[in-house]
């Protein structure tokens, strides 16, 4: 198995060490711990596009048995955060959502969208 840092005790540190600014635009796929590491570095009007929270595919784990969505409800109301859940697969996705979402993306990671042709 390789390494990963996931993985690791100290995710949340090294994760708060590469994003020393905080965290602006966060996709999520993930869920589980690393959420909880990234939630705290997210920025105030920061975006979430929610697409899978394969940590919990097989079922929660057994985990300490606190309740977390009540400081994740409170972390999206005081940083006035936006979280959008979308199936990439499933109706009503669109290329015109999928150039939004990439168009949004590109704006808080100053890196320029591809030109894809939209057919509808």
């Amino acid at each position: 198995m390789l390494p990963s840092i996931t993985h690791a005790t100290d995710f949340p540190t090294q994760l708060a060490g590469a994003c020393p600014d905080g965290i602006d635009f966060y996709f999520e796929n993930v869920g589980g711990a690393i959420w909880q590491a990234a939630l705290p570095l997210v920025n105030k009007f920061a975006r979430v596009p929610i697409s899978g929270l394969i940590a919990h595919y097989d079922g929660v784990g057994p985990g300490d048995g606190t309740d977390r969505l009540p400081a994740t409800m409170r972390e999206t109301l005081s940083k006035s955060l936006t979280l959008r859940g979308f199936i990439n697969c499933a109706p009503p996705w669109s290329n015109a959502q999928a150039r939004d979402f990439e168009e949004e993306a590109a704006r808080s990671s100053g890196v320029a969208p591809s030109a894809a042709e939209d057919p509808e």
